[in-house]
Order: C-alpha cells, then sequence, then structure tokens
C-alpha cells in the first residue's frame, strides 16, 4: 500500500513493491531472481563485493555478483556523454589560453624589445633571455590560475544557495537540483594544468626573444 514515487514516470507504470511472501504466492513459486544489497558508503562496494563473493564460494551457491555501476548502462552514457563535453570545452579552453598568453607575450616582447637588446648587450645569455620570459609566462599562468580558483571558491557558496534547477531529463517529472562540489584533487589538477599550458604557450616567444639581434633590439623606438 503506498504511492511508490521514483525519477522515471515510464518506470513508476510498470513497478510494484510487495513483501516476498505476496510475492511468492502471486508467482506460485518461491524464488528470488535478484537480491539488492544497500550500502551507506560507495567506497565500501570493493570490499562488500569480495566478502560476498567468498560467502557464495563457500556455500557453492549458483549467484553472480554484479555492482551498481555494472547494470547502469544509462547512467554511464550520460557519464560518457557529460564528459565528452568537458574534454570538447576543455580542449577549447586550451587552444584559447595558449593563443591568448602567446599573444600577450608577443606584445610585451616587443614593447620590451630595446629592454632585451640592453639586457644582451650587458652580457645576459640567450638562454637567460629565453627563461626570463618563460618564467614571466608561467607567473602569468599561476596569477591567473590563483584568481579563477579564488574567484570559483567565493561563487560555489552563493550559486548554491539559489538552489537553482534544470529542466526534468527525458520521462521525468521533477526538476533536476543543481549543487556544486569543490573537490581539492581537481583545484590541483586545473593549477598544474593551467601552470602547463602557460608554460607551453611561453616557449615560443620567449625563443624569439632569445634570438632578437643586439643591435637591431637597441635601435627599436
Amino acid at each position: 500500500r503506498g504511492i511508490y514515487k521514483g525519477l522515471l514516470k515510464e518506470q513508476e507504470n510498470v513497478v510494484i513493491y510487495i513483501p516476498l511472501k505476496a510475492a511468492w504466492d502471486l508467482m506460485l513459486s518461491k524464488k528470488v531472481h535478484r537480491i539488492i544489497v544497500l550500502l551507506k558508503d560507495i567506497k565500501s562496494i570493493p570490499l562488500v563485493k569480495e566478502e560476498l563473493s567468498r560467502f557464495i564460494k563457500e556455500r557453492n551457491f549458483d549467484l553472480e555478483i554484479k555492482t551498481w555501476n555494472e547494470l547502469a548502462t544509462y547512467y554511464k552514457q550520460i557519464i560518457g556523454m557529460i564528459s565528452g563535453i568537458f574534454i570538447f570545452g576543455g580542449a577549447i579552453v586550451f587552444f584559447i589560453i595558449i593563443f591568448g598568453i602567446s599573444n600577450t607575450m608577443y606584445m610585451v616582447i616587443t614593447n620590451r624589445t630595446r629592454e632585451i637588446g640592453t639586457m644582451r648587450a650587458f652580457g645576459k645569455k640567450r638562454s637567460e633571455i629565453m627563461l626570463f620570459f618563460l618564467i614571466e609566462g608561467l607567473l602569468m599562468g599561476i596569477i591567473g590560475a590563483l584568481i579563477g580558483i579564488i574567484l570559483s571558491l567565493v561563487l560555489i557558496p552563493v550559486i548554491n544557495s539559489m538552489q537553482l534547477t534544470l529542466p526534468p531529463g527525458p520521462g521525468q517529472q521533477d526538476r533536476i537540483p543543481i549543487h556544486i562540489i569543490s573537490d581539492n584533487f581537481i583545484i590541483i589538477i586545473v593549477m598544474l594544468i593551467s601552470i602547463l599550458t602557460s608554460g607551453i604557450a611561453s616557449l615560443l616567444p620567449a625563443f624569439n626573444a632569445a634570438r632578437k639581434n643586439i643591435v637591431d633590439a637597441l635601435r627599436q623606438f
């Protein structure tokens, strides 16, 4: 008795919950096709699976264990789609960052051509000039990443407090709530990618700056 409310309307139309004894009486057979084990922590799945496998093997039960992610085909498809979107978007952002930092570094080098010529005239090596601008590009990436991380940490509680929702998915009735979670591992990955990207973007401008001729650089206005 009662009303079952799930995520999918199609599932609500075909699924009912009844006591096991009532199911046996209805099916005229005392058989169980599937036993579902619910856990409080998703991290305990490997340990529980190992213990259940040992239990089944010791008693020679004709049972097979499947975890939820092995059975959730629809979930895998959604995760695969979202991952593809993030990879595609990340690739676009990656190239935007590279072109943006490269363009900025070229402008900086153009405006500081005489400074480069002066440093070369005072005995600075090409490798030192290249390292100087490379470090400058890396600092640009580090500062940009720190500003982005700080802004995200400030905005995440604000966005969560707004209790935003997405439209219902296919076959669903309720709107999907949005809740953003900050992950320290993701923050570190983003930081490292930003530093790596800025370093790659600064290589060619720094190399061109190091190759400038001393006399031509000093003539630049």
